[in-house]
């Protein structure tokens, strides 16, 4: 079983950007924590309102923090506007989710 912690680090002018566990809406960026207790396939995905996948990145998460920033776009590089937003880790069997807010 994998056991993980995950922390929403606030972008540009949201939060005054310390980890936490608390949803913190952002501007410009935002960086997702996920602290593992063993490597593994993983992936995080971004997913709107609907549940559509915006954008997702995969690779093999390492023991102990990785990160991945999101910057507001999509796949094709396009900005989202305002909203609630999840985001989604799956490492092996195992996944989470969770909600952060985008300000424009």
């Amino acid at each position: 079983m994998v056991v993980w912690k995950i922390r929403l680090r606030a972008g540009a002018g949201a939060g005054g950007g310390r980890p936490s566990s608390v949803l913190h809406p952002f501007r410009a960026h935002t960086q997702l924590h996920v602290d593992l207790s063993e490597a593994g396939e993983s992936e995080v995905g971004v997913l709107d309102i609907t549940g559509r996948l915006l954008r997702s990145c995969r690779g093999q998460g390492r023991i102990g923090a990785n990160a991945v920033t999101w910057d507001g776009t999509d796949g094709a590089g396009r900005h989202v506007g305002t909203g609630v937003f999840f985001y989604r880790v799956r490492v092996g069997d195992s996944h989470e989710t969770r909600k952060m807010t985008l300000l424009r």
